[in-house]
């Protein structure tokens, strides 16, 4: 070798090694320790924010409160507390067993009171688990403030202490969901980490969200979680729990009925069947445990429940034992799996059992179904306008002159069974709402077999859309729509304005019904306020309808955009 070359390479940098295996493991390691620590940071600053943010609105909004909603609460949860202490004999403590039997007793006593009317007017519209709440919560300002008889700010901080709970936990989820479907469609875990922190603070410092929850104050709230986390659940094809949520968020707030048809509908236009039958168990499973304290009211029906039960559970175990210890091929050690599926689909087997026999329970031993006729149904008719409040949507436009439309008015006529009727507004729009939100499923379902993150925008149009074409709609529902629109951060730029646009539609009917509590507090923005009632409908209705387009169409990527120009 000559001198040269023999120089050469000596001072020729020296080759760079490739990565084994393991180092990249421990590096992948390390880059989601730095991104956790980072996101753990990131968060705690904006979680002490937005705790400051609540005080400061609960403060400042002391002389716009609407009092009548959170009067009416007090109200209700104090004649069952006080029921449960005539129940025994005036003593100053209540138990929580005797508070419970006056609670449960509360739906059978109206409805008994209003037994005579044709369309009774109940006055109670509460779903049991919202009612419990308060219940709850008068309860324990009684234990600790025995001087409280009536409703004031001083008393009102556990409220807002569950409220602020259940907005922490909605972010917590909707930062787990946008960062999964960021992943699905882009493979980038940081991406994901970014998106879903981006979510998570519009939803936690969403100006509705904190008027709503803690300036009116409103409960509207308890719903947004539940809906989260049935979306998250059903993405990881969890669909039976997602149905349990869905009907937890229903006992808590009845709107979300109107937007539960979109996770059995996205199962079937997405071809998993089952999925939507496992739907349907879960919150069927879900609703026989709740309605239990009405449905079971004697012993009769625990005892009829439990003997089926125990049968159907008899059975299946003498099945299991048979096949384990007389059939030789199931002693092999290498079926745990196996064995894994079969406890499971027994497991479901029994589920549905006890789902079924607490029905028929119901049936068989005079079960109550007051919770479900003044919890739910009543919802419908207790308040027969176009809109309450200034709710700026479809309604409310057409309800005003050169239109003047009523509930009842009769639109178009259809034929059913031979016979012709005419379709009222009410039905019509409602019938308008079912068609977007079957176009939202199929928008739902195209996304996802895309693995598209605008599943999330065509799952979540349909808070947008009930609002923006349904009647006896309050001003505060829009909250729901602004709220969960937070998911378009992982959309893009476009529909995460689109959000902040939502966001400020949900704002005005909000600020316009408080604000007019005390006028003088802020005159110029009322006036400017009231001035937007009903035309912003418009902008609401354009909202919606772009929320259900976005679900429907393909986001192009910047390549394709780029190969387009060339």
């Amino acid at each position: 070798m000559s001198h040269a070359v023999l120089i050469e390479a000596m001072l020729r940098p020296p080759r760079e090694l490739p990565a084994l295996p393991g180092a990249r493991a421990r590096r992948a390691l390390a880059e989601r320790i730095v991104a956790g620590a980072l996101v753990l940071v990131v968060a705690s600053i904006l979680i002490y924010w937005g705790l400051l943010a609540r005080q400061w609105t609960w403060e400042a909004c002391a002389p716009l409160r609407f009092t009548g909603d959170i009067g009416n609460a007090w109200n209700w949860a104090s004649r069952i507390n006080d029921d449960a202490t005539r129940a025994v004999a005036g003593q100053r403590h209540v138990a929580w067993p005797d508070v419970w039997h006056a609670y449960v007793a509360t739906y059978p006593a109206i409805e008994a009171q209003h037994a005579n009317e044709i369309r009774p007017g109940y006055g109670l519209d509460y779903p049991p688990l919202r009612l419990l709440v308060m219940t709850t919560w008068v309860k324990y300002v009684r234990d600790h403030h025995p001087e409280a008889r009536q409703w004031s700010d001083a008393v009102t901080y556990p409220l807002l202490y569950f409220n602020t709970t259940l907005e922490l936990i909605a972010c917590v989820l909707i930062f787990f969901l946008v960062r999964l479907w960021v992943r699905r469609e882009h493979g980038d875990t940081h991406a994901g980490w970014i998106a879903g922190l981006g979510s998570a603070a519009l939803l936690w410092f969403n100006p509705c969200v904190l008027l709503n929850a803690h300036g009116w104050p409103q409960w509207d709230v308890w719903v947004v979680p539940f809906f989260l986390a049935a979306v998250l659940l059903a993405s990881l094809n969890a669909w039976g729990w997602a149905g349990a949520c869905v009907i937890l968020g229903a006992f808590l707030k009845g709107q979300m009925i109107l937007a539960a048809p979109i996770f059995p509908l996205w199962a079937l236009f997405s071809g998993r069947f089952f999925g939507a039958g496992r739907f349907f168990f879960g919150g069927a499973g879900a609703l026989a445990v709740l309605a239990s304290p009405w449905l079971l009211r004697n012993d009769g029906a625990l005892l009829w429940v439990a003997g089926v039960v125990g049968f159907v559970v008899f059975v299946l175990a003498c099945r299991f034992s048979t096949k384990i210890f007389f059939d030789p091929a199931e002693r092999e050690v290498d079926k745990p799996f196996d064995r894994y599926k079969s406890f499971r689909r027994s497991f479901g087997i029994v589920a549905a059992t006890a789902c079924v026999a607490v029905f028929l329970a119901s049936w068989l031993f005079d079960g109550s179904y007051a919770w479900l006729r003044i919890g739910f149904l009543y919802s419908d008719y207790h308040y027969l306008a176009m809109n309450m409040g200034p709710a700026s949507n479809a309604a409310s436009i057409l309800s005003q002159a050169p239109y003047s439309w009523s509930l009842f008015n009769p639109t178009i006529t259809w034929t059913w069974l031979g016979a012709t009727e005419p379709m009222s507004f009410r039905w019509l729009m409602r019938s308008m709402y079912i068609a977007t939100l079957v176009l939202c499923a199929i928008g739902a379902a195209i996304q996802s077999r895309r693995n598209s993150a605008r599943t999330l925008i065509a799952l979540v149009a349909p808070w947008v859309a009930f609002f923006a074409l349904m009647p006896q709609m309050h001003e505060r529902y829009l909250l729901w729509g602004a709220a969960l629109t937070s998911v378009a951060v992982a959309c893009g730029l476009g529909l995460t304005l689109l959000h902040l646009v939502i966001t400020a539609l949900a704002v005005l009917p909000t600020l316009h019904t408080m604000l007019h509590m005390d006028p003088a507090y802020a005159p110029k923005w009322l006036d400017f306020i009231s001035r937007t009632h009903p035309g912003i409908g418009w902008m609401v209705l354009t909202a919606a309808a772009i929320c259900v387009f976005a679900g429907l169409s393909r986001q192009k990527s910047a390549a394709s955009s780029l190969q387009h120009r060339d």
